[in-house]
């Protein structure tokens, strides 16, 4: 959508990734020709490997830093791909631009990216970005068991599918030296450094999990208390009691609705908000001896069941998957206690128990950036008409302030007073028409002052009590322009205080994401942004409804 495009070019993490979008050609292309070799030394072990020493696997090479907003984004892919495929011939070499090294260790330590990794202090100017000519991150390179680089730069959920493609190719998956970094038992049991490490590994897992189910335990006793409501509403529409009271009913379920959605779209539950449609408005007190009323409210409550519906089924669906990753956390770790499984089928099995929970959590995640992704180019849709009544409030204002000059000249012959009476009633139908807009973007002026008419309509230009008259309704055009001025300027100064924090969170949690700490803190923060911005977008909907 056009209107999300302000963010993309301000925000940081975004602002990276159109930076990767515009430098995508930077790097040499290699795609289809053998992939240059190196020889460097492992950051983390101290041992000194070729990438010749990796022929016969399946290996990407990863540019990357951890001060790389997109990169960390893109974190949880690799390890995922690591995990499900490293034992099939797939290995990973990461080259960090990295300058600083202990937040380096640390970071990959923390995240267990158990592969080989380079890191010569350079940034842009290490030696092997240099030498493939990259200059925007992150960038990878597939490279087949013969060295051929076979994709370019695949990230996401096309990384994969890449993958699978690669191996299918290799004649034998090759499980060598290096295919076991990170597994610290020479056998096939789970030695005690290895158990430890997939317990930790589940105990992550099971946090993210609960902290989805955590969110779901509230929404879903609130959804079967809105059945119930409605069920009332529906039977008292056929014996209403006091319209008031009846109102307020609606009202009530009407934002409990719109808070519920919310809090399944904050939490990742739903990917769109729009896509539960509620009610489009509480209604007003229904006088139900109209039937045009009446089958309005029947309407609205259709609507409200209809979104109770579909997002029990979501939460169903999604408890469903919980109590599936749960049971099988719980299973693994009863297995790491008895030693009953091979160390390599429970390595494989908690990977994929780790990727499934890792999908909930980054589901979660994404929609926090892309939130943030979209929030300044909501502002800016909203914006934008705003602005632009500015600018003709300001020009009108001047307009009266040229023809009160005019008036003030005590014009006589028919040529002057027609231009006056032609200029005035100009400014008299852009007042109407500007007031007409502000209604329709939902921007009330308080207690609206009347607005101006053109005391030439309908009167000969030699009658002198016009000029008297003119000069009250240029005071009355004037009393007109000044509120809204000031209302629409009201709107501008929160729309920009709105924008300034959409784009300083966006530069905080990309540097909490680049720096691998924690981001739960900010959610409350995030969480308030984000329904004043759907607020105002909502509001812009109905008005262009």
């Amino acid at each position: 959508m056009t209107y999300r495009t302000k963010l993309l070019q301000t925000g940081l993490v975004v602002g990276l990734y159109a930076a990767v979008a515009s430098q995508a050609s930077a790097g040499a292309g290699y795609l289809g020709k053998e992939f240059p070799t190196f020889t460097a030394r492992d950051a983390i072990t101290g041992r000194e490997f070729s990438l010749n020493d990796l022929r016969g696997k399946l290996v990407l090479i990863d540019f990357w830093a951890t001060w790389c907003g997109p990169c960390v984004a893109e974190l949880p892919a690799v390890l995922r791909a690591h995990r499900k495929y490293k034992d099939q011939g797939f290995e990973i070499v990461g080259i960090s631009l990295d300058s600083d090294n202990n937040r380096f260790r640390s970071f990959v330590r923390n995240k267990g990216m158990n592969w080989y990794h380079v890191m010569e202090g350079g940034i842009w100017k290490t030696r092997l970005a240099r030498k493939y000519g990259v200059n925007s991150i992150p960038r990878m390179y597939l490279l087949d068991a013969e060295g051929i680089c076979i994709s370019e730069n695949v990230r996401g959920r096309k990384l994969d599918g890449a993958i699978q493609r690669g191996l299918a190719k290799m004649p034998v998956a090759q499980n060598g030296e290096h295919a076991k970094r990170g597994t610290d038992h020479p056998g096939n049991r789970v030695g005690p450094a290895a158990a430890r490490r997939l317990r930790t590994q589940l105990g992550d897992a099971r946090a993210m999990v609960n902290q989805t189910a955590d969110s779901l335990l509230e929404s879903a006793d609130q959804l079967d208390a809105l059945a119930e409501v409605i069920d009332d509403l529906d039977a008292q529409l056929l014996v209403p009691e006091d319209s008031a009271r009846l109102k307020q009913r609606f009202v009530y379920l009407h934002n409990e609705l719109h808070k519920i959605r919310h809090t399944m779209f904050m939490s990742g539950l739903i990917d769109e908000e729009r896509t539960v449609k509620l009610p489009t408005s509480p209604l007003e007190a229904p006088p139900m001896a109209d039937s045009r009323a009446f089958l309005q409210a029947k309407q609205q409550l259709k609507a409200a069941r209809g979104a109770i519906d579909l997002m029990k089924r979501v939460d169903a669906q999604v408890r469903d998957e919980l109590a599936s990753i749960g049971e099988q956390i719980r299973s693994l770790r009863g297995d790491i206690a008895r030693g009953s499984s091979s160390g390599k089928a429970l390595e494989a099995r908690v990977g994929q128990v780790c990727d499934q929970a890792d999908s909930f959590a980054q589901r979660w995640q994404n929609s926090w950036q892309n939130r943030l992704r979209e929030a300044d180019g909501i502002i800016t849709a909203i914006a934008q008409p705003i602005k632009t009544l500015s600018y003709r409030l300001e020009g009108l204002l001047r307009r009266i302030a040229a023809v009160c000059d005019q008036l003030s000249q005590s014009p006589s012959d028919a040529t002057a007073l027609k231009e006056l009476r032609d200029a005035f009633g100009a400014i008299c139908n852009e007042v109407r028409e500007t007031y007409n807009r502000l209604q329709g973007l939902g921007i009330n002026v308080g207690d609206a002052p009347p607005l101006p008419t053109n005391p030439f309509d309908g009167r000969r230009l030699t009658d002198r009590r016009i000029l008297a008259q003119l000069d009250e309704q240029i005071q009355v055009a004037d009393n007109a322009v000044e509120p809204a001025l000031e209302t629409v300027a009201q709107y501008k100064r929160r729309l920009e205080a709105l924008s300034k924090e959409a784009v300083a969170m966006q530069a905080e949690l990309a540097e909490r994401l680049g720096n691998g700490s924690d981001a739960d803190d900010l959610r409350p923060r995030f969480s308030e942004l984000c329904r004043k911005i759907l607020a105002l977008q909502d509001q812009l909907a109905r008005s262009s409804s």
